[in-house]
């Protein structure tokens, strides 16, 4: 009967760890998952940044060339001698 609970013992000393085992292991998937969202969030953030910045630079780019224009169109407008502008 000793050995008999002693064997017990040990078996149910080897279920625990196993069981302990395998929640580690879970809480180490859920963490590399959270990781990898981590991750993802930042890449996704980094990016609308990145689309923000080409945005306003284009609107700037878009901009300069009307001012630009604009410039030439009254550099081209006769003055009122009937010559030509500066």
């Amino acid at each position: 009967m000793i050995v008999d609970r002693e064997k017990e013992n040990e078996r149910a000393e080897r279920e625990k760890e196993l069981q302990r085992a395998e929640r580690e292991k879970g809480q180490e998937r859920a963490e590399r998952e959270r990781e990898k969202e981590r991750a993802f969030e930042l890449e996704r953030i980094r990016l609308e940044k990145e689309v923000e910045v080409q945005r306003i630079r284009s609107e700037h780019e878009f901009k300069m060339t009307e001012m630009r224009a604009a410039n030439t169109d009254q550099d081209m407008e006769p003055d009122g001698d009937g010559g030509q502008g500066d």
